[in-house]
């Protein structure tokens, strides 16, 4: 809709204000893309009921600066180490026509 008030109307607003139902960071990001500031209070799902745990479960841990969960365990940033050759298998470089680079799987 802002999309169309630009190029029928020639507006562009500064701000918008908007309920929860637009609070998710996708939006978020095309609102500031748009360089549009946003007065949209955020989705919290914070209260989840999918049997993961809340927020508030994880305890601070300053001494190793970081969180640890209720079983003790620390979250992992990253879950999964892939070799360097890739997922897949190795591959190869071949050269399209375009003379664009093109991966194969070997």
């Amino acid at each position: 809709m802002l999309d169309r008030v630009k190029v029928k109307l020639d507006l562009h607003p500064e701000k918008l204000i908007a309920d929860t139902a637009y609070g998710s960071g996708p939006m978020f990001d095309w609102l500031v893309d748009r360089e549009i500031v946003p007065n949209i209070p955020v989705i919290d799902e914070a209260g989840r009921t999918d049997g993961t745990w809340f927020r508030a479960d994880f305890e601070w841990d300053p001494e190793n600066n970081q969180y640890v969960c209720p079983e003790g365990e620390t979250p992992k940033q990253f879950r999964r180490n892939y070799p360097s050759w890739g997922i897949v298998g190795p591959r190869t470089k071949a050269k399209n026509e375009g003379g664009h680079t093109r991966f194969q799987t070997a």
